[in-house]
């Protein structure tokens, strides 16, 4: 019973707290409205930039975003700090929505923003943020008033003002100018998003640099390979690209000329160069000629060509024989030898430099050769040198004659001895001749050297004056007689009676000249001597005989003073101040066979590596006005010069820089110098003027010194 009535009670008591429990429940339910949600927004917000959301909750709330979808690119804005979820008390409110600054230009994003309010949740905004349509501006160089691309002296090209027309303009590259060395085009790329090269045409060389960011501007310098140049007119697509969008992409016209039928010739055709009766060939590029065995350079720059067939060919260069007005094609020229070098590398461009080396023919003759240079479309068809031969065998064939650029010619010996420079000796009025008893004049000096008939060669040497200085290449075989040791008894001088008629103390004597060699110690220049005759005297003869070592005679000559009709050397140009007064800030005096002495010292004291004394006497020897130059103010006054009449100006060593010129026309030039920068090796320049283009004998040198 107590059992039952416990259990009574304790139902009794758990009814009552439930009764109480519904009690309050329904109290909080009248205290809690509902929950009063703003409408639904849509709001765009730029890149960058923010919204703001206002709410009036009437009760505790929350307002999130979902943080997968935000990423990087939306969060709620809680005071200054990035949030995905803010919370807050009844009343009003504003929700402050952050966008990033990043751009893209293919995605449309947007964030649903979400309120929760008890146990119930809305979305309450949508924020959007556009995609940014993208610019691409490709600037085009501009070209000065002479057509060419040039930098400022920071190095930068100017450009157009707007941007090029990707449908009509075209990126023209120009075949380079002399002095350029590849076709260039430059371009500036100003774009909102970040890019790279796409692609190119073969022909234009790697882009550096080939990418952008959003908002920088890129100059590229664009060029064109030489090792892929096309060899026709070819127009194609330089295209960019969005870096992470590969199939955004801005495409421009390019262009670039066909090579096939570009290429140069280092030389005119028409030339003629002639190499002396040993091989040499006489080199007057420096201003004073020097003879050696390695002939004329020249250059040639030509396309290598593929052909239908697959074979490669470029130009190709021939020495052909000639025997007076017909060819030998069995044969080339034994007294020539053609070296070559390429310098391009794998370029399609070909350029070679060849060089030509003569030596004497080994029958003592004459000969004459010619150069033809052939463009790859013939050189192709040619297997032998009889192909070159039309349907005589002794002609060259007509197709071919207009590619003969030279003709060489090589001097005939006249015995043992030779003369190197024979032009120099006939502008000077010198003669240097086999003797013939043919000849009255000849046949009296033959008796009284060799009344016997012994003496193989006779030669008759006459100078015009004391600067003449005639220089005698021999065999080889006769070496051992000019050594120091042996010339003294291998050369004897007799009186004009000839044999039996020594003279004790001879106004004539023999100079070895040393042989020039390679770094090899291969001789680049014949053995060879000149004979000195003293000072000028009228009616002054005497006879130099020659024994080999066994004192057997081998040859005399016959050296005498004659008239002559050549001028003074260096008296045919005249440079003077054109202000001929009194001047303490410059000197020009004219270099002399008696001043050159003096003149020499000076030089010498400035550059002691060149032996000017021989420099001016080779000069002067070869008919060239000289004359001395020098400053002794940065700023002289009244330096104009007026000079005799030329056609060609120049200033040397090439590449001189403290050294210029300015034509101030009427015969009146302006030469200006400066210092020459610490380390520079010419310390004496010169200005040559050409009465006649090329014509080195004739030229005036004006040897300029800034002593200041």
């Amino acid at each position: 019973m107590k059992r039952y009535l416990l259990n009574l009670f304790m139902a009794a008591l758990a009814g009552a707290g439930l009764a109480m429990s519904a009690c309050s429940d329904e109290k909080t339910e009248e205290k809690v409205p509902a929950p009063n949600f703003p409408a639904k927004v849509t709001l765009p917000v730029e890149t960058g930039e923010s919204c703001t959301i206002s709410i009036d909750p009437n009760q505790d709330w929350s307002v999130s975003i979902d943080r997968t979808e935000a990423g990087e690119w939306f969060w709620i804005d809680d005071d200054g700090m990035p949030a995905y979820t803010v919370r807050g008390k009844a009343g009003k409110h504003e929700i402050v929505i952050r966008v990033s600054d990043k751009e893209e230009n293919d995605t449309d994003r947007s964030i649903d923003v979400s309120m929760t309010m008890g146990s119930q949740t809305q979305v309450i905004a949508t924020v959007t943020r556009g995609k940014v349509e993208r610019t691409f501006g490709l600037y085009l160089g501009k070209k000065d008033e002479n057509g060419y691309f040039t930098p400022d002296s920071d190095g930068k090209f100017p450009y157009e003002e707007t941007a090029a027309d990707a449908a009509n303009d075209v990126i023209a590259l120009e075949w380079p100018d002399v002095g350029q060395s590849s076709m260039r085009y430059p371009i500036k790329i100003v774009a909102n998003f970040q890019w790279r090269l796409d692609s190119k045409p073969d022909w234009i060389a790697e882009l550096s640099p080939s990418q952008g960011k959003a908002g920088e501007t890129v100059e590229i310098l664009l060029s064109a390979d030489p090792t892929a140049y096309p060899l026709d007119d070819d127009e194609q697509q330089l295209v960019f690209c969005d870096y992470e969008n590969t199939n955004e992409k801005f495409a421009y016209k390019t262009s670039i000329p066909g090579c096939r039928d570009k290429g140069s010739v280092s030389i005119d055709k028409g030339a003629a160069y002639t190499f002396n009766a040993a091989g040499e060939y006489g080199n007057s590029a420096s201003g004073s000629t020097t003879w050696t065995y390695r002939g004329p350079s020249f250059s040639i720059e030509a396309p290598e060509i593929t052909f239908e067939d697959g074979t490669r060919c470029g130009s190709k260069v021939y020495l052909l024989t000639k025997n007076g007005n017909y060819y030998n094609f069995y044969q080339s020229p034994a007294w020539l030898t053609l070296s070559s070098e390429v310098t391009s590398g794998s370029n399609v461009m070909v350029e070679t430099n060849y060089t030509l080396t003569g030596q004497a023919d080994t029958r003592g003759r004459a000969q004459t050769a010619e150069l033809l240079i052939l463009p790859a479309e013939l050189a192709r068809q040619i297997d032998e040198l009889t192909d070159l031969g039309d349907e005589t065998g002794m002609q060259l064939k007509e197709e071919y004659r207009e590619y003969v650029y030279a003709t060489l010619s090589l001097d005939a010996q006249t015995g043992i001895f030779s003369a190197r420079d024979l032009v120099s000796i006939e502008k000077n009025g010198d003669t240097f001749r086999t003797m013939e008893y043919s000849n009255p004049e000849d046949q009296t000096a033959m008796d009284a050297i060799d009344p016997d008939g012994t003496i193989p060669d006779l030669y008759r040497m006459t100078y015009t004056s004391a600067y003449s200085k005639i220089e005698l290449t021999y065999d080889e075989f006769y070496e051992s007689c000019f050594t120091s040791e042996n010339l003294p008894k291998c050369v004897k001088a007799f009186t004009r009676e000839g044999i039996g008629h020594p003279m004790s103390d001879s106004w004539a004597s023999v100079k070895q000249i040393e042989s020039l060699t390679d770094n090899d110690g291969k001789r680049i220049t014949a053995p060879s001597f000149r004979i000195d005759m003293g000072s000028e005297e009228s009616d002054r003869s005497c006879f130099l005989v020659f024994y080999d070592t066994t004192d057997q005679p081998y040859a005399a000559i016959y050296c005498e003073y004659g008239s002559g009709s050549g001028e003074q050397p260096g008296s045919g140009f005249e440079v003077k101040f054109t202000n001929s007064g009194q001047n303490d800030t410059a000197m020009l005096q004219q270099i002399t066979m008696d001043s050159m002495d003096g003149i020499a010292d000076y030089f010498s004291s400035i550059d002691s590596g060149t032996n000017w004394k021989d420099q001016f006497s080779e000069g002067l020897g070869m008919g060239q006005s000289l004359y001395a130059l020098v400053y002794y103010s940065a700023n002289p006054q009244n330096t104009t010069l007026t000079v005799s009449a030329y056609t060609q100006i120049m200033t040397m060593p090439w590449g001189i820089e403290w050294l210029q010129y300015t034509e101030r026309g009427d015969g009146q030039i302006d030469i200006t110098m400066t210092k020459p920068e610490e380390g520079d090796t010419n310390k004496i320049g010169r200005v040559v003027l050409y009465p006649e283009v090329g014509n080195v004998s004739s030229s005036c040198y004006i040897y300029c010194i800034p002593e200041f």
